[in-house]
């Protein structure tokens, strides 16, 4: 997974240039080539697919022309992978040790071989999966990232745009990431130069990452408020887009939550705006916000 998205979003120089040179195990390679044969095998004929989202199944067709197209960037992966990657064995230094059994008589020991050549080569792990990240470092010792920390360094160290950084997490939102890190910043960069009153789509979706009923409610609190008065403070912006940012992250905040926890969150902004700035703050926005929503704090 990690790959395909540094594959689609052009993004190996800036892995490459924090992390090193990136390598794979042959099985990468081999499944890209089964996959390209199979479909070959079948190029002239519809197919169905079944995906699951949002706790429903979907069924879905697809015709020659679309496994034509899909054909072709598979071909571009393949071409890709052998111009930007490096195969290395996936061979380790120990065995692993009998905790992994279960798993490996469940899955095969294949799952294994990215971690084996990265203990093998003293290379990091480059994965999405937490567990397996978590595994690796246990029993292997082996370190391990995921790709969304790299690009902040590649961001920090001017290597990619904030721009291209904001769109590589916003792809990772909607290609359903369960764990996104959002920032003040990354919230603001998101309406920077924003002309008119519509909150652009990229603040949308990233501003879904904040809230919920099981997000720490204190941190996602303060990063929602720090990001809301970076926007208020910002000159460039409508007043209708200020606002609009402001109720968006105060509707997420609040979702799901109970009275006494919505009393906490309005209180908490309420108190750092008095000790921020007496005159221009956003607290008469928000007692506003509050009697719009006929939500009563008393």
């Amino acid at each position: 997974m990690t790959l395909h998205v540094i594959r689609r979003l052009k993004l190996e120089h800036a892995v490459s240039s924090i992390c090193g040179p990136i390598h794979i195990v042959d099985e990468t390679a081999l499944q890209l080539q089964r996959k390209v044969y199979e479909l070959n095998e079948r190029i002239g004929e519809s197919d169905m697919s079944l995906s699951y989202r949002n706790g429903q199944y979907y069924r879905s067709k697809i015709t020659s022309e679309q496994k034509k197209e899909i054909l072709k960037s598979l071909e571009s992966d393949r071409i890709w992978l052998t111009e930007n990657t490096t195969v290395i064995p996936a061979e380790g230094s120990r065995d692993p040790s009998p905790e992994w059994r279960p798993l490996i008589e469940r899955f095969g020991s294949g799952f294994l071989d990215e971690i084996r050549a990265a203990e093998g080569a003293g290379f990091i792990l480059l994965s999405e999966d937490q567990s397996l990240r978590a595994m690796s470092q246990a029993d292997y010792v082996v370190p391990g990232a995921w790709l969304q920390p790299v690009l902040m360094r590649a961001m920090e160290k001017n290597i990619i745009s904030e721009e291209a950084y904001r769109d590589a997490v916003v792809t990772m939102i909607e290609s359903q990431f369960q764990f996104i890190s959002i920032t003040p910043q990354l919230l603001l960069s998101a309406v920077r130069g924003t002309k008119g009153h519509i909150l652009p789509a990229a603040f949308e979706k990233l501003a879904k990452k904040i809230g919920s009923k099981i997000a720490d409610l204190q941190s996602h609190a303060f990063v929602a408020y720090r990001a809301a008065v970076a926007v208020w403070n910002d000159q460039s912006l409508t007043g209708t887009v200020k606002q609009a940012v402001v109720g968006r992250l105060l509707e997420r905040l609040i979702d799901e939550r109970s009275l006494p926890e919505v009393r906490v969150i309005i209180y908490g902004w309420v108190q750092l705006e008095n000790k921020r700035v007496r005159s221009g703050s956003m607290i008469t926005y928000i007692v506003g916000w509050l009697r719009g929503h006929f939500i009563n704090l008393d």
